[in-house]
């Protein structure tokens, strides 16, 4: 199985190249794709199992960091990312990634995936842009599919509004209870575990954020972000230190590329789901035997006046039973191409195999009761 991944492009995001080549060194595949190709129904996001909202300086950062792309997937891609969520996939903001994945409502979100938006990146408190390393520690006994057996890695921040606020301080207590604020920042001289609430100071916290927090995680744990760059230390020649804590010839990973190959792993090992028919199709199945036997109800009367209500009664019911599943396999994209899932062709065969089917019986028994049955149309 290859695992499918889409890196957002366009609009100042600039972290794209590293962002796919970290997820193609754990063996994923990925794709970079203009934001516009989603939008414009080009790409559809469920083609893949893993979205990427990378670094960068998204619109130039106008009107605040991550507000307008935000508002371009909140609004132009608000159908594709719920229902991408909604059936499995997993997804990732890093810096301006986290920040778009904040402002549109998707981190740290909530059950419905309402995209409300309920926290935000400020300014530093520093009042300027922070290029530098930090050390997180992560909670292990978070259900985050991202951060699984990760303890604390060393990686770089580069933000300017990386500040983790809310106006709410009891949601910051949910999300704690819930498992969601996944990663904070700590100080690298303290014995592990040391993450605390009590505020850290500058620039051990390099933004002053609530609580330390570095990076969140929706209620599902499949949906990740957070402001350091863990793309950056992939491997070990990345890391600040490297010269001072191995030999020359001493290279491999870096602290950063477990997160990614978590997720690739993640998706590799979850269980395929059966391939089975919408459940609504029931419901159409439903409607077509209630048709039926309404219909030959009025056949077996004798009255042909009751004979014709009981049949445009019973189309009605079978039209409505067409209108249901029409309607279920337009708002149910995911069944389409999704894998694991029926095809999108297969429904429709079945959908179009329940329509012949109905006007099949119903012409037939029309025929039957009009020609041989219980009716003379001509002498009536």
């Amino acid at each position: 199985m290859v695992v499918k991944v889409a890196i957002l492009t366009g609009f100042g995001i600039n972290c794209d190249r590293e962002t796919a080549a970290v997820f193609e060194m754990v063996g994923a595949e990925s794709e970079r794709i203009h934001v516009n190709r989603f939008v414009n129904g080009e790409k559809k996001l469920s083609d893949f199992h893993i979205m990427a909202v990378p670094g960068g300086f998204s619109f130039g950062d106008h009107l605040g960091s991550g507000r307008l792309m935000g508002n371009r997937l909140r609004f132009g891609m608000r159908e594709q990312v719920r229902e991408f969520i909604q059936n499995g996939g997993l997804a990732i903001g890093i810096c301006n990634g986290f920040q778009v994945l904040v402002k549109m409502g998707l981190l740290p979100g909530d059950d419905e995936i309402s995209l409300t938006q309920t926290a935000s990146l400020a300014l530093n408190d520093s009042g300027h842009y922070e290029d530098r390393w930090v050390t997180l520690e992560f909670d292990t006994n978070s259900h985050c599919v991202w951060t699984k057996g990760i303890e604390r890695i060393r990686v770089p921040v580069r933000h300017g509004e990386g500040k983790f606020v809310t106006t709410d301080p009891n949601l910051l207590d949910h999300w704690a209870a819930n498992g969601q604020i996944v990663v904070k920042y700590v100080d690298p001289n303290d014995p592990y575990p040391s993450s605390s609430d009590e505020l850290l100071k500058y620039p051990l916290s390099p933004n002053a954020s609530m609580r330390n927090i570095a990076g969140v995680c929706d209620p599902t744990g499949r949906v990740f972000g957070l402001m350091p760059h863990p793309e950056a230390n992939h491997s070990t020649w990345l890391g600040a230190t490297w010269t001072r804590e191995l030999k020359p010839t001493e290279h491999g990973e870096g602290e950063g590329l477990a997160l990614f190959r978590n997720a690739v792993d993640y998706v590799e090992k979850k269980p395929k789901k059966k391939m089975t028919p919408p459940r609504k199709f029931y419901y159409g199945i439903i409607c077509t035997f209630i048709s039926l036997i309404i219909f030959n109800l009025g056949n077996a009367s004798g009255d042909l006046d009751y004979f014709f209500s009981a049949w445009i009664l019973s189309l009605i019911i079978f039209t409505v039973g067409l209108i249901v599943e029409y309607n279920h396999l337009r708002r149910h994209k995911a069944h389409r191409l999704k894998i694991g899932e029926v095809p999108f062709k297969e429904n429709i065969f079945t959908f179009i195999t329940l329509i012949g089917f109905g006007l099949v019986i119903f012409c037939l028994l029309l025929i039957t009761a009009i020609f041989t049955g219980n009716f003379d149309i001509i002498g009536h």
